[in-house]
């Protein structure tokens, strides 16, 4: 062996010598060091460990109790163990390049703020310019055993995933490396996840394929920002994709079962369904927009509330919050329960087997959609109901609403209430046809009452007595239904604007001509129809004559048709003869005539039987019927003697 080889041996030994004796005291101390260069540089945090120990013959790195805090001093991560196998160039290059890292019970702690950004991401500095290099840190392999993930939102929801078991290749903070994913499974909310994709940096990025199996609904609503709304169960099954370049977007179709959510200040307090189908699912960060294809709902149970004024006075505050899209909803074999909190005692309505198409739903500064459905109000009370809503700065709507066949005990409380007397039998077909535009409504309330019965007065009713009782008795129909079509129209944004107010108005304006002209709807009865313009609440005759004239035969046959129609309406006859028109002397005379005022009382009794006979002869019940003689008149017009008709009061 010459002499140089042997020299280069002993530089070899004493180096090696060196190497195996200052490198477990060297390395930990450069690693710190470069450790804590690189979070300087790139991370707006602390990081700091218990103990450091390396093994210079396998370049393993052992570096206990890690614990990573912002720059508020929050905890961020914290782990047990992090067990780092570095290579050759690490030593040699200056650059920290780990062959693989294992980490021991690692747990993330994350906040979500009000714009969905992570705590992680506010950490992570934007990149420097050229020559930023030197913190680069490169790990070709990245294990974690027992991980777990807790995230926070700004609404204080809560979600945890893990503990889990993954593995990463490629990870680098240099610029346009990535990590890569391996396809692995990991626990959410006690479902499933397989994942697979990468993870980028500078700018942080994210593509990850993702298949979720019965994952709690709740878990995945967790990251997505919704103020006021609570989600309980529900297990999702599906597959979505992730992306993160500029902003966040999640995308996929989902299949959820058994799941509710429940509001506070909102029309719809709580939703139950026992399964969602959801096509086209996505949410984009960036818009603040959660938008469907098509969402599906089998069975279920929807609760309205009707707020009370207090209620309403806080949900009149302004809300902004997530915007909504969906391009169609389908429901079938729903169920809606409403509650009306203006009442003292809150009447519940339940309709089932709702069937129902909600199209182009569009909830963001605009609120704007159209649907159809039907189901059942009780057993035997069909409903249905179409229209669209578009409520911008000014509402514009089209809505009907059909229900046919409704127990009075259903309105009750609406009608003792509103118009001041309880209903006590019968059932009811509504028809509710209203049309807004430009915040001005307009609209119809069409109503057919099926063998009626009104029950008590609200002795604590302060509006305008009705005379309702009286205005069935005018429209009763022979087989024992009334039939009202009673117009509204006000402003819909007005603060006083209450739809019950509306139809107490309309209601009494439409009873109140009814009461004051009834003979107007009696004319509309005669066959050929409109026949409003014929005076049937007059019989004329000839001075001194108590025969009815061929015209008002004709007059009272036309009422006596009508009085069919209508069998609970009585008339009063009002007998009268006129002095100095009625048994006036034929020639003329000098000096005072006396006033044969016992044959003018006769005659006027011998004309009110004249309408009397004919009438019963037309088939009206005589009991319908009241024969009055009036004092006589003593100032004539110069007309006709008058007989005249009207409504008998109880």
């Amino acid at each position: 062996m010459s002499k140089n080889t042997r020299r280069i041996l002993v530089i070899l030994l004493v180096l090696t010598g060196v190497y195996f004796i200052a490198s477990p005291f060297v390395v930990p101390w450069y690693v710190q060091k470069k450790v804590r260069v690189v979070f300087a540089e790139r991370v707006d945090g602390t990081v700091s460990f218990s103990h450091i120990a390396f093994n210079p013959i396998s370049l393993t790195l052992l570096v206990r109790d890690v614990n990573v805090e912002d720059a508020a001093g929050k905890p961020v991560l914290k782990m047990d163990a992090a067990h780092l196998n570095m290579s050759w160039r690490t030593i040699w290059s200056g650059r920290l390049h780990l062959q693989s890292v294992i980490l021991e019970n690692p747990a993330l702690d994350m906040a979500i703020d009000e714009a969905g950004r992570t705590s992680l991401e506010a950490m992570i500095k934007p990149a420097s310019g050229e020559g930023s290099g030197g913190g680069n840190v490169r790990i070709d392999k990245l294990a974690t055993k027992g991980l777990t993930v807790v995230l926070l939102n700004h609404t204080g929801h809560e979600v945890s995933v893990g503990p889990l078991d993954l593995a990463l290749d490629g990870f680098s903070t240099a610029e346009g490396h990535a990590i890569g994913f391996k396809e692995f499974t990991f626990a959410l909310g006690g479902g499933k996840v397989t994942a697979t994709g990468e993870l980028g940096r500078s700018p942080l990025s994210a593509e990850l394929k993702l298949d979720f199996k019965r994952v709690p609904l709740k878990a995945i609503m967790g990251f997505i920002p919704l103020d006021d709304l609570t989600v309980t169960g529900g297990l999702a099954t599906g597959p979505a994709t992730l992306s993160l370049a500029d902003d966040l977007t999640l995308k996929g179709d989902f299949s959820v079962a058994d799941f509710a959510a429940e509001t506070e200040r909102s029309l719809v307090r709580r939703i139950q369904v026992p399964y969602a189908n959801l096509t086209g699912f996505e949410y984009d960060r960036a818009s603040d927009q959660v938008s469907l294809d098509a969402l599906r709902l089998n069975g279920g149970v929807a609760e309205i509330v009707r707020a009370s004024a207090a209620e309403n006075a806080t949900e009149a505050e302004d809300q902004a919050g997530t915007g909504l899209l969906i391009n169609q909803a389908l429901l079938s074999g729903g169920k809606l329960v409403f509650e009306d909190r203006t009442f003292e005692t809150p009447p519940v309505i339940t309709i089932d087997g709702i069937g129902a198409v909600i199209s182009d739903f569009r909830m963001t500064e605009a609120l704007e959609f159209a649907f159809q459905g039907d189901g059942y109000l009780g057993q035997n009370s069909p409903v249905r109901t179409a229209g669209y809503f578009d409520i911008r700065d000014t509402v514009g709507a089209t809505v009907s609403l059909e229900i046919n066949k409704l127990d009075h005990s259903v309105l009750q409380p609406y009608l003792y209430r509103t118009l001041g007397r309880a209903s006590s039998a019968g059932q009811a077909y509504l028809q509710f046809d209203y049309y807004i535009e430009d915040n001005q409504l307009d609209g119809t309330n069409s109503f057919l009452f099926d063998r009626w019965e009104w029950g008590d007065k609200n002795p604590d009713y302060e509006g305008e007595s009705i005379p309702l009782k009286k205005a069935f008795d005018l429209l009763e129909g022979k087989g024992g239904r009334v039939e009202m079509e009673i117009p509204v129209d006000g402003e819909y944004l007005d603060p006083n604007f209450r739809v019950d107010g509306l139809v107490r108005r309309a209601t009494n304006k439409f009873v109140g001509n009814l009461i004051t002209t009834p003979f107007r709807l009696i004319g509309k009865l005669i066959p050929g129809g409109k026949k409003d313009d014929i005076d049937l609440d007059k019989v004329r005759f000839e001075p001194s004559s108590a025969e009815l004239a061929p015209l008002e035969k004709a007059r009272l046959t036309a009422l006596a048709t009508a009085l069919n129609e209508r069998p609970k309406i009585r008339l009063q006859i009002d007998g009268v003869a006129v002095e100095g028109v009625d048994l006036a002397p034929t020639e003329p005379t000098e000096g005072e005539v006396p006033v044969n005022q016992q044959g003018l009382t006769k005659l006027a009794n011998m004309r009110a039987d004249a309408v009397y006979q004919y009438l019963v002869a037309e088939g009206v019940a005589p009991n319908r019927l009241v024969k009055v003689v009036l004092p006589l008149m003593e100032k004539p017009d110069g007309k006709k003697p008058i007989v005249r008709l009207e409504l008998l009061k109880d």
